[in-house]
């Protein structure tokens, strides 16, 4: 078969099982392969009792294609068609057959008549293609005509959903009554009508739907069923036994949608059923499980979500979201072309509706009058805007409220108080702060939670729950409905502020990373809180408390844009307020904050006002903090370096004082560093020991990684390769265990910058690239410029003198554009790396640096020097950015 698939230009692009599936460029060499095969299985001297017959279904349309394979409606319908035939049948559509009737060929095509296939949308002509010589006298076709059931057709495509069906077959295949569980609007009738469809063949009874919606009890189910199976009930007969011998029969898929009204009544007479008949298997659809013995449950999600930051269409095509909501909007505007400039608007119409079917549709259904882009603003009221869904379709199928009201309505009172609260929280929550918000009992408020997962109201993840954002903006409706909106928000503001609280001593310990884990989870709720805290006039010393007491989690974990705001808001909102220790720690945050922004004059202000503060209060310990961070503002300025080295001489005394060890740890090595660009490296090398020491002694593994990130450049400066590497290992591997975002980036940055020193390429490529995409991710300028150095000296380490010169332009006007002094320590590698580039292009040297000036930092050196692989670079110049 692969000889003759291949000589009639046959691309098999996948195998599944014994089954080919094949590409052509034309429906006519499609059609001459399977005739071609046919005909050299019948020739075939098979024995007697065993030949190999085998069927085909071809189809021609649009392949939409991915990672080397192929998905979409064309390669689904290829595979319904071959499925409805039998062996030694070939089975062609009628866009086939238009494409192929009309030319003189040596086979037939014979119309079997419309049929629907199990895709359950269009109905549609099949042929057979008959050759002389061969079987043309077959069954007739399996199709949904003519298999006992009910199923109906759908008029859009099934989009997606591969790992679902596969997952369902598989619980299906171990248990006779499955549920398949999800919030409303995710796809629940969909998936099960498309995965009863598949098992026609399995259930001789029939498969048969059974939309419960309308229902209310046992016998209204039963007389519901019969008329679905057209059973005749008479005057004296009773629904039941009208099922009994229908259900004794052959085997029956019943499929039980949305029982979620009327759980009691379906568990009884699922229950009943599955024990009285041993043929017949159950499919429900619910928002919670039946609840009964056997009941496997299947939890099923919304679509697969897209690219926040894509910016084309064909990073999102494939996503299931984008395919269905294109499909949709190609249903309702035939005339509307999806091109990159409509891919972000698309992303954010598919995450910020969760990737909800029903909500896709009918966001969809919007773009015939609506510009894409004016649709995504108008989802801040998605309720008025996502209505006029089918006129068919159920009540709670017409709006996205209707959807979510029908599940909110189900619920018990208490269930429904909490639902509202839990819609206070920004991103999702714990256990922990839901027992704070709700203000009912602890156990109670458990209760009510699990009782909201299991409705799909609330999404459980492992330790979190959360909301579907389309949930909990009907849920802000509800709490803002109330009336005690206000109340809800100060004890989520009390809850945060407790846990910072609980998070504060654990920041600078070996437990620090498990709290930091926890603290960006829930970072939006910290912002959240903020908001409120500020707005009440004694709510901002708190505010100001709870931010300033994380400055570790914010510095380590490089939120720094974000807690400078949170830091500026609450201590703007103070105004002139008398000092406080809330107001003394909020000022020493955002000071060392912002000199993570180079925003060094506002940092000096700042620390002054820091220091006066401390000064007001009496806070000796404050106040030698104070001191120093002045002196940090100074150093990093780099405008007075005789200031900073006075300012942390004077703090260094009161640290001493006070046995403020941990900044002694970082007031020594910062004098150190002042110390190595005044140039008086055994000062600096003797201090470093002594940061080091102290660090090691009170367990302070930040302070460690830094005095070892310091030391290591300066043992490279003085021709200590081994030594510097050894140092910056060391760091690496403390700031790899506490997880230090900004710290790991600066480790393998300098680790990489020794190992070039000993000609270790490979090694130091990858290390450059890891470190340049956290320093990029976090728009670090000054370190993205220091790691254009870095590339330029590996570039004329590998011979590329070109591409060495255009980065050591780029790194030089970048820094003098940005203001960005460069350390005395670090001189001597700009000396030696230009040094290396005069030696490899002397004449060339000036031109090429002036031409890399031209480049910005948009550029991103990594595939220039990483091909996967191989060992070599890309050739090709950067360019201009």
């Amino acid at each position: 078969m692969r000889e003759v698939l291949a000589a009639h230009g046959g691309d098999i692009f996948k195998t599944i099982g014994d089954a080919f599936c094949v590409r052509f460029q034309t429906a006519r060499q499609a059609v001459e392969a399977a005739v071609a095969i046919q005909q050299a299985l019948h020739a075939e001297d098979w024995p007697a009792e065993t030949p190999i017959r085998v069927r085909m279904g071809i189809h021609a349309g649009p392949a939409e294609s991915r990672d080397d394979d192929f998905f979409g409606s064309t390669l689904n319908r290829t595979a319904r068609i071959m499925g409805a035939g039998h062996g030694s049948q070939v089975l062609a559509s009628a866009e086939v057959e238009s494409r192929v009737s009309g030319l003189s060929l040596p086979f037939t095509f014979q119309t079997l008549g419309v049929h629907r296939l199990r895709d359950l949308q269009r109905s549609s002509e099949i042929f057979q293609v008959n050759v002389p010589g061969l079987a043309a006298d077959f069954p007739p076709i399996r199709t949904m005509e003519s298999m006992p059931s009910n199923l109906p057709q759908f008029l859009g495509a099934f989009v997606g959903r591969q790992r679902e069906m596969a997952r369902l077959r598989e619980e299906f295949g171990q248990n006779r009554l499955v549920t398949i569980v999800g919030p409303g609007g995710c796809g629940k009738t969909r998936i099960s009508v498309e995965f009863a469809a598949e098992r026609l063949d399995s259930f001789p009874g029939g498969v048969w739907i059974i939309e419960l919606a309308k229902l209310q009890t046992e016998e209204e189910l039963s007389v519901a069923l019969c008329e679905a199976m057209n059973l005749r009930v008479g005057p004296e007969d009773s629904p039941d036994r009208a099922l009994q011998s229908q259900l004794s029969g052959g085997r029956t898929l019943l499929l039980l949608d949305n029982c979620e009204h009327m759980l009691d009544a379906v568990a009884r007479w699922t229950e009943r059923a599955l024990r009285q008949f041993s043929t017949v298997r159950v499919l429900s659809t619910s928002r919670e499980p039946i609840g009964i013995n056997g009941e496997a449950v299947f939890r099923l999600s919304s679509l697969g979500l897209p690219d926040e930051n894509a910016t084309k269409l064909s990073d999102i095509i494939a996503t299931e979201s984008v395919r269905m909501f294109l499909d949709r909007v190609a249903a309702v505007s035939p005339d509307f072309v999806p091109v990159d400039a409509h891919a972000r608007s698309i992303a954010q119409i598919c995450l910020r509706l969760d990737g909800i079917p029903l909500a896709l549709e009918l966001a969809a259904s919007r773009v015939r009058a609506m510009p894409l882009d004016a649709l995504v603003d108008r989802l801040d009221d998605r309720f008025k805007v996502l209505t006029g869904g089918s006129r068919t379709a159920l009540p709670k199928h017409q709006t996205l409220k209707a959807l979510i009201e029908w599940s909110h309505e189900l619920l018990e009172d208490d269930a429904k108080i909490l639902f509202r609260r839990l819609a206070v929280f920004a991103g999702g929550w714990r256990i922990e702060e839901a027992e704070r918000v709700s203000d009912f009992d602890p156990w109670d408020t458990l209760d009510h939670l699990t009782k909201l997962v299991d409705r799909s109201l609330v999404v459980f993840d492992e330790q979190r729950y959360r909301f579907l954002e389309t949930i909990r903006e009907y849920a802000l409706l509800k709490l803002r409905e109330s009336g005690e909106e206000e109340e809800v928000a100060q004890r989520h503001a009390q809850a945060f502020v407790q846990l910072s609280e609980e998070a504060e001593p654990h920041l600078s310990t070996p437990e620090a990373n498990l709290w930091m884990n926890t603290l960006d989870q829930e970072r939006k709720n910290l912002h959240k809180a903020v908001e409120t805290l500020v707005a009440q006039p004694d709510g901002q010393r708190q505010a100001m408390a709870m931010v300033g007491r994380l400055i570790w989690f914010w510095d380590v974990r490089a939120h720094w844009s974000e807690s400078v705001a949170l830091l500026e808001r609450s201590i703007t909102a103070y105004g002139d307020g008398p000092p406080c220790p809330e107001l003394l720690g909020a000022l020493r945050a955002w000071g060392l904050l912002s000199l993570n922004l180079r925003r060094f004059t506002s940092a000096i202000e700042i620390f002054e006002r820091n220091r006066q503060v401390a000064i007001d209060l009496g806070d000796p310990l404050a106040d030698g903090r104070a001191i120093h961070n002045l002196g940090l503002a100074h150093m990093r300025r780099g405008e007075d370096l005789a200031a900073a080295k006075r300012l942390f001489e004077e703090a260094i005394p009161i640290m001493e004082a006070q046995s403020d060890s941990v900044g002694l740890c970082r007031a020594y090595s910062n004098l150190a560093l002042t110390s190595t660009d005044l140039g008086d490296l055994d000062a600096a090398t003797a201090l470093y020991g002594k940061s080091l020491k102290l660090s090691k002694e009170v367990g302070d593994e930040r302070s460690a990684a830094i005095a070892l990130n310091n030391l290591g450049t300066l043992q490279l400066s003085r021709g200590d390769v081994l030594g510097a590497i050894g140092s910056h290992r060391q760091a690496l591997e403390i700031r790899l265990r506490i997880n230090e975002t900004s710290g790991i980036a600066a480790s393998k940055h300098n680790l990489a910058q020794s190992l070039l020193h000993q000609s270790r390429l490979d090694e130091a490529a990858e290390l450059l690239a890891e470190a340049w995409a956290i320093r990029r991710e976090a728009s670090e300028i000054e370190a993205q410029i220091d790691l254009l150095e870095s590339y330029a000296f590996l570039a004329l380490a590998q011979g590329r003198a070109e591409l060495g010169c255009n980065l050591i332009g780029c790194a030089e006007e970048q820094r003098s554009e940005h203001g960005i002094r460069r350390h005395a320590v670090d001189q001597s590698d700009m000396d030696h790396l230009l040094s290396l580039a005069r030696e490899a292009a002397p004449e060339d040297m000036d031109e090429w640096i002036a031409a890399g000036r031209k480049w910005t930092l948009a550029v991103d050196p990594r595939p220039y020097f990483i091909v996967e692989g191989t060992d070599e670079g890309v050739e090709e110049p950067l360019g201009t950015c």
